[in-house]
């Protein structure tokens, strides 16, 4: 792994305070924000340690927040014993905490599918090709065939 250098290093510092990339990349004297600077390997595998350590200096890991957020909820919901009563004037409390730990959890994040362009790559533009051909050749015996079986009725 590359050595990160200084101003690489007071951009990582400014960004883990700010989680601004335009104050970071001025911090590091960068003439315009730097957004580039994120996508190296050793600036990624620096905040990622970074925040790990402060992480663990002040207790905010996930199950930490989870437990926080899951104590929000039992606070509104499920009072005195019974599962079903709530706390109405504190239900967006818990509404919001409920929302929040979906978010943690990742039950909001956008579904993964990739959109291939099959005219911009040769290599998959002769496949679709092929295919296009192989399908037209389909539908041709098909129709022959349908030919000869009504020919033999």
């Amino acid at each position: 792994m590359n050595k990160l250098s200084d101003r690489h290093r007071l951009f990582c510092d400014n960004y883990l305070v700010t989680a601004d990339i335009t104050k970071a990349s001025a911090a590091a004297g960068y003439l315009s924000y730097n957004h580039e600077v994120l996508d190296k390997p050793e600036v990624k595998a620096y905040l990622k340690d970074k925040r790990r350590k402060l992480n663990n200096v002040i207790g905010l890991d996930f199950w930490w927040k989870a437990r926080r957020l899951e104590t929000l909820i039992n606070s509104v919901i499920g009072r005195e014993g019974d599962p079903d009563s709530v706390d109405l004037q504190y239900a967006n409390v818990a509404i919001s905490a409920i929302a929040e730990l979906n978010k943690m959890q990742g039950h909001h994040a956008p579904e993964k599918s990739i959109v291939v362009n099959l005219e911009h790559d040769a290599q998959l533009k002769l496949v679709n090709e092929m295919t296009m051909q192989l399908l037209e050749q389909k539908e041709i015996e098909d129709k022959t065939k349908e030919q000869k079986d009504k020919e033999n009725d």
